[in-house]
């Protein structure tokens, strides 16, 4: 039998961090001890974190450790009312609700996703105009039914043993990238008889994407046609967009229709212009983006690896006060080490894309499948006893 309790009464402590003092460099610098903002909150697992502060900023501020397997829920900003969990002690600043979970009671996965599922309630209790705040009162008294703990148990290991295979897969695509970088370095340091290229010269076409009018309905409503924002370039193969439009747009607009591993490299926006993607399918893409179609699916790799690597090169080339800006002619302009197709094939730099493509797309069907089963399993629909995991996907077992 389940039995209702609020999120308080299911933690052995609820605290939230601080922020050591920006202006005072010995609070940071060397710090080794592990510092969470909420900006990397994400329905995720922390393992590492972006900063770290020294012992003496831990005093200096409210921040307090927090034990590991902790679910952190960000209270202010854009990730407000999403979770992560904690898989290593940790800091975090003060518009983090860390809830150390009374195991004895709940299981914290559970917990976890309990939040994850109730995602939308929980930010329709957030106060604010200019951004979402929740209070830790608000999420001390959330109530939760709870199933018996085994219940919780059989549900969590279900839902985990999904995202296991999905951070796997993460791991498994950051060591293959790697691989690939220093075969490509590998060869950097060898004569290279071809010399320098430009991107221009290197890409069979270039072209700068354009927004059909949002005041013409026929060119958005039921449209089947990927359009790509710079919000999704991200350094990342791309299988989906959030927004899609017409055959009738396609038609009548500057916008073109890109091919299947065409490079997208986002032109606007500081922290944005210069980020990288590969279409996985394809797309359109609005003004912000220059394209690069390339002539095989190994150059369009090289071509994405190679102007990651240049990343402060073209930082240093953006342009403009209030925003940084790129532009198609100064993509083209860049200069890369002309390579084979054969030379290419040497280092089987397709082998890897084709691996890197295949793990990230299996990641994303997994997702679909956890998120379909998530309400379905929190709400009793489905009972979790009687599904055998290694049923959902071979790689589950």
């Amino acid at each position: 039998m389940g039995c209702k309790a609020t999120i308080g009464e299911l933690c052995s402590r609820v605290c939230s961090g601080g922020t050591p003092r920006r202006n005072i460099a010995e609070f940071y610098d060397g710090g080794t001890i592990p510092w969470l903002n909420t900006s990397e909150i994400s329905f995720n697992r922390i393992r590492k974190t972006e900063q770290h502060i020294t012992e003496a900023g831990l005093n200096d501020s409210s921040a307090k450790w927090i034990r590991e397997n902790s679910v952190i829920v960000a209270m202010y900003g854009a990730t407000a009312g999403k979770a992560a969990i904690a898989k290593i002690p940790l800091t975090t600043n003060q518009a983090c609700c860390n809830l150390e979970i009374n195991e004895e009671v709940a299981d914290y996965r559970y917990i976890y996703y309990w939040f994850k599922n109730q995602y939308s309630h929980v930010l329709g209790l957030a106060n604010g105009g200019a951004q979402q705040n929740l209070s830790a009162k608000t999420i001390r008294t959330l109530e939760v039914e709870l199933p018996s703990l085994m219940r919780q148990q059989q549900t969590a290991n279900l839902l985990s043993s999904i995202d296991d295979k999905i951070e796997f897969n993460g791991r498994l695509n950051g060591y293959l990238l790697e691989l690939a970088k220093a075969r490509l370095s590998n060869l950097a340091y060898k004569e290279n008889p071809l010399g320098m290229v430009s991107v221009g010269s290197f890409a069979a076409t270039m072209t700068n994407g354009s927004t059909p009018s949002r005041k013409k309905p026929d060119y958005w409503e039921g449209g089947s046609i990927p359009w790509v924002k710079t919000g999704e370039v991200n350094n990342n193969l791309l299988f989906k967009t959030n927004e899609h439009i017409t055959e009738l747009a396609l038609a009548e607009t500057s916008v073109h229709l890109l091919p299947k591993n065409t490079v997208v490299m986002a032109l606007y926006g500081s922290g944005t212009a210069g980020r990288l993607a590969i279409l996985q399918e394809k797309a359109t893409t609005n003004q912000a983006c220059t394209a690069m179609v390339c002539r095989t699916p190994s150059q369009a790799f090289y071509l994405f690896l190679t102007l990651q690597g240049m990343y402060r090169e073209i930082d240093s080339k953006t342009r403009g006060s209030v925003q940084q800006n790129l532009s198609k002619d100064i993509v083209a302009s860049l200069m890369i080490p002309a390579v084979t197709e054969d030379l290419l094939g040497e280092i089987r730099l397709c082998d890897i894309y084709d691996q890197v493509r295949a793990n990230e797309y299996e990641s994303l069907q997994l997702a679909s499948l956890r998120d379909a089963l998530l309400p379905k399993l929190m709400s009793g629909e489905i009972d979790v006893s009687k599904i055998d995991p290694t049923q959902l996907n071979s790689h589950l077992a």
